[in-house]
Parts: C-alpha cells; sequence; structure tokens
C-alpha cells in the first residue's frame, strides 16, 4: 500500500465499511526491540474529512495509484 491508493475498511458489516485515500504510510520501529516490535501504520483519509491511523490488516487495497 502506498500514498494515493484507495482502500476499504474491513469493518464487521460490508454495508458499514467505508472508502478512502491513503495519504501517509508510517513505517516504526521500537528502538528497544528493533528486531521484533515494528509494523506499519496507514494514514487514511476518509469523504467527511477525518483523517485515521489504521493497521494494514484493517484495509483491503481497492485501486492502487500510479
Amino acid at each position: 500500500m502506498k500514498v494515493g491508493d484507495i482502500v476499504q475498511e474491513i469493518a464487521g458489516s460490508m454495508l458499514e465499511s467505508r472508502f478512502g485515500t491513503i495519504v501517509e504510510v508510517e513505517l516504526w520501529t521500537d528502538s528497544g526491540a528493533p528486531d521484533r516490535n515494528f509494523g506499519v501504520h496507514i494514514h487514511v483519509l476518509w469523504p467527511d474529512g477525518e483523517i485515521e491511523t489504521l493497521e494494514e490488516d484493517e484495509l483491503r487495497l481497492v485501486n492502487e495509484s500510479r
């Protein structure tokens, strides 16, 4: 996933899920345990203007940007 991609939030019900655009991909590492505590935060802009930080497994890629 990268900036500009369209994603769908994976929710309990697909009827309740929403679509948004990735505005930032943040790779993070815990300085105290870099070999086992690291990940990716995906910042998504929703149609209502809210920017939310989610994990990759909470999103489904709908359309990749070029």
